[in-house]
């Protein structure tokens, strides 16, 4: 049975696994303004776990921007669309940086 917390060595795990990127928008915790925290992937709320396979390092605004979403609306389609998810896919398969590098473009309906 998963634990009702997540553990310090799971936020350690989980951060390490993650190399101190947000695995939602790629930016860096060292030159993040917010402490970065450990995010569930399928919402505690809708059943999700505290198990490593369901936890994710992300920045504050990814964090609060998600929140307890597990899909959104796909602004061409008009349907719903599953939101990313760092442990089963990959982050250059949905996403791209601006030519800036200031905004992170969805390249597919999940991105």
């Amino acid at each position: 049975m998963a634990s009702e917390r997540v553990t310090e060595a799971m936020r350690r795990i989980v951060a390490a696994r993650a190399q101190n990127y947000c695995e939602y928008c790629r930016c860096s915790g060292d030159f993040a303004t917010e402490s970065f925290t450990v995010e569930h992937i399928k919402p505690r709320q809708v059943g999700g776990e505290n198990t490593l396979e369901n936890l994710a390092w992300s920045c504050f605004g990814c964090n609060s921007h998600k929140h307890t979403k597990t899909y959104s609306i796909d602004p061409i389609t008009k349907q719903p669309e599953a939101l990313f998810n760092p442990r089963q896919q990959f982050w250059n398969e949905h996403f791209s940086w601006s030519s800036d590098k200031s905004e992170v473009i969805g390249k597919t309906p999940c991105g």
